[in-house]
């Protein structure tokens, strides 16, 4: 298992901003899901989508200078990351598996030759 307790400043600062916009997300999302929708309205990713796009695209005060192409590579491998390397699992669950892993290998272990009698 890695050791993630020494990272860098920047990475650091990076996942405390992945960290506040997965809570701003958690925050709409739950809004969003907890209100009464007509039939006829548009799906719900539609609707995130633009709400975010229109903020994002005319905000309130000096907008700013962002490069979103370099961003959005950032953040999709971010994504990817975090998708491929992250596990998860419920309370005692690894260490069940990590169990069952040792007994598993104890099975495959060779054994000794038995002595002639």
């Amino acid at each position: 298992m890695s050791d993630f307790t020494e990272v860098s400043d920047e990475l650091s600062d990076y996942v405390d901003a992945l960290l506040q916009f997965g809570g701003q997300m958690s925050l709409i999302i739950s809004h969003m899901a907890s209100q009464e929708v007509p039939r006829d309205a548009d799906p719900f990713d539609e609707v995130l989508h633009r709400q975010i796009a229109g903020v994002l695209a005319h905000p309130v005060g000096e907008p700013p200078e962002l490069d979103l192409p370099a961003a959005t590579v950032s953040l999709k491998e971010t994504i990817r990351t975090i998708a491929n390397e992250l596990i998860l699992l419920e309370p005692g669950e690894l260490e069940e598996m990590l169990a069952k892993e040792d007994r598993r290998r104890r099975r495959k272990l060779p054994m000794r030759p038995r002595r002639p009698r």
